[in-house]
């Protein structure tokens, strides 16, 4: 109802996109998130587009520190590298960067630190894959 007159056409040129592995548990986080976004019947065995992730070590800081030196809440940031390839020429069509940042408490217990850790990765990888996931359809119906 709201779509533009090319939507169904935005929809199936995602769906050409073959979204390459991304290495560690993270990066198949990010790739869940980049698959259901742009390629939710699973990867194409006709693709006419490779896409390339490189995602980049987390940057973990803390934030609040108590009067005995203790980290009570720490951010961790995230960037991710991407490039968006013809195939099977491998002419490079675009790319770019992202970067996305979250904060977590340290709690008492371990197991809880180590579970708001992991909530914290899973959810930057949804969001860097959602922005990556945006810049490549905006991509796609700006060069049809």
């Amino acid at each position: 109802m709201y779509a533009g007159k090319n939507a169904a056409g935005i929809v199936g040129r995602q769906g050409e996109v073959f979204i390459n592995e991304i290495p560690e548990h993270v990066g198949q986080l990010l790739r869940e998130t980049l698959m259901n976004r742009l390629s939710p019947h699973g990867n194409t065995t006709s693709a006419k587009y490779r896409l390339a992730v490189v995602l980049g070590e987390p940057v973990i800081s803390s934030q609040g520190v108590r009067k005995d030196n203790f980290a009570t809440r720490y951010q961790m940031l995230y960037k991710a590298s991407y490039v968006l390839t013809a195939y099977p020429s491998g002419k490079q069509l675009t790319k770019g960067s992202i970067s996305e940042r979250a904060s977590y408490d340290v709690m008492v217990s371990p197991y809880s630190s180590d579970s708001a850790e992991e909530t914290i990765k899973a959810r930057l990888m949804k969001i860097i894959g959602e922005g990556i996931s945006l810049r490549i359809a905006a991509y796609l119906e700006q060069n049809p």
